[in-house]
């Protein structure tokens, strides 16, 4: 397993650019992320688009026609609600990312930590033969 990681430290070095590929894939999964989000995003603009553009044939269109502006008020206030519950569960689900990176990150130096520890133990091992 060292030498795996040795071997890809060296490749690393003497060949620059020789992990396209994986950033290449690394870049695909980041655009599909983000057209994920923009997809998202523009449902999202349309649920408030039918909220905001109610129909003429609608229940609330007569009492509209009475006085518009308390529907326009209804209207702002809901999508009030719903941008607020929109930014409330993004930073949920940003915090959870957030979470997620920093327990990788620790799982990451831990490995590193049992590599040098593997690495040191080979060593002395070697030296006593």
């Amino acid at each position: 397993a060292f030498d795996a990681v040795k071997t890809n430290n060296r490749i690393s070095q003497e060949l620059p650019k020789c992990n396209w590929l994986e950033d290449k894939i690394k870049e695909i999964e980041l655009s599909k992320r983000a057209d994920e989000c923009q997809r998202l995003i523009e449902e999202e603009l349309s649920k408030r688009k039918s909220i905001s553009g109610r129909g003429e044939n609608s229940p609330d269109s007569e009492h509209s026609s009475i006085n518009p502006s308390i529907e326009t008020a209804q209207d702002k206030t809901v999508i009030e609600k719903t941008t607020e519950e929109i930014q409330d569960d993004l930073m949920q689900q940003k915090q959870v990312l957030l979470k997620d990176i920093r327990i990788i990150q620790k799982r990451k130096i831990k490995e590193m930590e049992e590599l040098i520890d593997i690495k040191l133990k080979i060593e002395n091992y070697e030296q006593d033969l």
